[in-house]
């Protein structure tokens, strides 16, 4: 798994192959079938170890501090191996995913919200790590191995026609992508969920 993990890392799944993971570690590549059933399995196991390195909601934290920490966290995993971000829609969650939305819902249930807001609130969570963590990977690939279309792209676009789309271009030309971008939107998700919460009633006196 680790050697998979680096291998990734280093070349991307489209380079990806069993035979360079069994390579890495000195052996014929049919050693590997002694360990995982194929080259699947093998993506489904590496996905789970990075997900094993997410942080646990911390128990100590009120519920939207410890929803901040997790989303965070899981960020953090999904840049530092910018190819699990891709498996994720296609394949079912390992048990180490699988603790890390449980532990969200669980966190999300303590707040006090409606069923309904919940998991709203829990898909709109993960979305928005995948997705944005998706979006920063892939604008850095194409900024940097792309250049020429990016040059081509640029010249065809009139700030006359498209003023709006083109000022949004040259913000982002100027700041790229920044951490703090993450931290805005995640607290846009959890100020809405703040605000569904029901006020408690005031305990009447015995």
């Amino acid at each position: 798994m680790d050697a998979g993990i680096v291998l990734a890392d280093r070349e991307g799944l489209d380079a990806f192959s069993m035979r360079k993971v069994a390579a890495a570690l000195g052996y014929e590549v049919m050693s590997l079938y002694n360990h995982v059933a194929n080259k699947d399995d093998l993506l489904d196991e590496m996905l789970d170890r990075v997900y094993a390195e997410v942080d646990d909601p911390p128990a100590a934290l009120a519920w939207r501090d410890s929803l901040r920490r997790v989303a965070t966290s899981a960020r953090d995993e999904l840049v530092r191996h910018p190819w699990a971000g891709e498996l994720l829609t296609a394949r079912f969650p390992g048990p180490s995913r699988r603790r890390h939305m449980e532990g969200m819902l669980r966190v999300l249930a303590s707040a006090g919200l409606p069923d309904d807001v919940a998991d709203r609130g829990f898909h709109a969570l993960i979305v928005h790590i995948q997705g944005f963590t998706q979006q920063q990977i892939g604008f850095t690939l194409l900024v940097e191995t792309k250049a020429v279309e990016a040059a081509r792209f640029y010249e065809g676009l009139s700030a006359d026609e498209l003023p709006f789309f083109v000022a949004h271009l040259g913000y982002h030309a100027e700041r790229g992508h920044r951490h703090d971008d993450f931290e805005f939107v995640l607290d846009l998700i959890l100020d809405g969920l703040e605000r569904a919460v029901p006020p408690r009633r005031p305990r009447r006196p015995a």
